[in-house]
């Protein structure tokens, strides 16, 4: 049974995933690059587990496709493989559309990208594992059974005992513990799993293999946030972060230094690093990192520490934006213009012309009030931020590119004004928003 609380797995059946075997041909994955993976083992055999890592020749994996459907795999009869995919959603649309209207209970920072699993053929998997994040894993096509363990999550620390030892690829050792529960998942199916869960699934599909989908909630660590807050206090110029380390009697200790040299060493007993010293370090570090994330006079730049951290690209294939001055499509070019201003300009001259915000990044929005007089929206993407203060019409532009909705020249773009106009042209620029028409 689903848990409802976010502590369990949910096994839920057939939800909205119809018609998913459009979204991934040979077209679409064949010719993986460098955000694939391929891991190979022997069934049973937790220490045969290998990866390869991508780009890899599309003939290559065809013909291991066609070896597994013959009944022959790669390096003998009894290996299994699986292919996994990264940032599928980047490359095609249809999923992108699907994801941001299945998944928009979710904000867009919290949603990672979409990875493909493929197994071919029967008792390919990817091994026991856990993941430090929520994740929906959907079954395209085929079937694929699911062992979870439901003894409760696993700490970071019990994950590194329980590794097996010399593999390239995170495996854990499954002999530790029997509270397994089974689930099976047949296409358009479902199953939620909390973080930290150790899970793994096999391909159960003996005759047209096993294709599943897995989108993942970004969940950014604790460590991870003071590396940004650290990154940040290192060039700021708030008192609390340029402050040094001073020894509150250094004064007296000058005096004391005229002491005979017998004096001097009776004093210098024990360890010099003290419990004060370690008191005050400590209290020059918190009162640093609490001025930067607890004090309401800096709630704006802890709001863009935060926007920027949670928008920051994590992906495998780091390509996901193309400057407008890279664009080689003429076509595209002679349509819309050869600079950023020109294709605003046109799209705004156009009843049909709209801005497109580009899929497989992440979005943010956040509004900030100075005072009664102030307000600053703000939208964050691909680790970046741009604000307009007092715009009646920002928070619903700002709110339609997170939810990857098209902006029209008709409707809410019209009438925009010039800060706005900037941050547009700004986005066409780099690449996180296209001109385009509506249908």
């Amino acid at each position: 049974d689903g848990d409802d609380d976010g502590d369990g797995p949910d096994f839920v059946q057939a939800m909205e995933a119809e018609g998913y075997e459009d979204y991934f041909d040979d077209d679409n994955l064949g010719g993986s690059g460098e955000s694939a993976r391929l891991i190979q083992h022997i069934p049973d055999q937790l220490d045969s587990f290998t990866l390869e890592v991508g780009p890899f020749d599309a003939e290559r994996i065809q013909s291991m496709v066609d070896n597994a459907n013959n009944g022959d795999n790669t390096k003998d009869y009894n290996t299994k493989w699986t292919l996994l995919v990264n940032d599928v959603d980047r490359y095609i649309p249809s999923l992108a559309s699907w994801m941001e209207h299945t998944f928009r209970f979710l904000p867009r920072w919290r949603r990672d990208d979409a990875q493909v699993s493929i197994a071919p053929s029967a008792g390919g998997g990817i091994g026991p594992h856990v993941d430090n994040y929520d994740v929906f894993l959907v079954q395209v096509a085929g079937s694929r059974r699911w062992s979870i363990d439901t003894s409760g999550k696993l700490t970071v620390a019990e994950e590194y005992d329980a590794l097996v030892p010399d593999l390239s690829v995170r495996i854990l050792n499954t002999t530790t513990t029997t509270n397994y529960q089974d689930l099976e998942l047949q296409a358009g199916d479902v199953l939620y799993l909390p973080p930290r869960v150790v899970h793994w699934g096999t391909s159960t599909d003996h005759r047209d293999g096993c294709m599943t989908l897995s989108v993942g909630c970004r969940a950014p660590s604790a460590a991870e946030l003071l590396m940004r807050v650290a990154e940040e206090l290192s060039t700021s110029t708030l008192p609390s972060a340029t402050a040094r380390y001073q020894d509150v009697n250094l004064v007296s200790k000058i005096v004391n230094n005229n002491k005979t040299q017998q004096q001097q060493q009776q004093q210098r007993t024990g360890p010099s690093i003290t419990h004060q010293v370690r008191n005050d370090m400590k209290s020059l570090l918190l009162d640093a990192v609490n001025d930067l994330v607890g004090n309401p006079e800096q709630e704006s730049l802890w709001d863009q520490v935060l926007g920027t951290t949670l928008t920051s690209s994590n992906r495998y294939s780091d390509n996901a934006l193309q400057a407008y001055d890279e664009l080689e499509d003429d076509d595209y070019l002679e349509i819309w213009g050869t600079t950023p201003d020109q294709a605003l300009a046109r799209v705004l001259s156009m009843d049909n012309g709209c801005l497109v915000p580009v899929t497989g990044i992440s979005f943010a929005t956040s509004q900030l009030s100075g005072n009664e007089e102030t307000t600053q929206d703000r939208l964050f993407a691909y680790g970046d931020m741009w604000q307009v203060d007092n715009d009646p019409k920002a928070a619903k532009i700002f709110e339609l590119m997170e939810q990857g909705q098209a902006l029209s020249a008709s409707s809410v773009l019209q009438g925009i004004s010039e800060p706005m106009r900037q941050v547009l042209q700004d986005l066409i620029a780099q690449g996180i928003l296209y001109a385009s028409t509506e249908d």
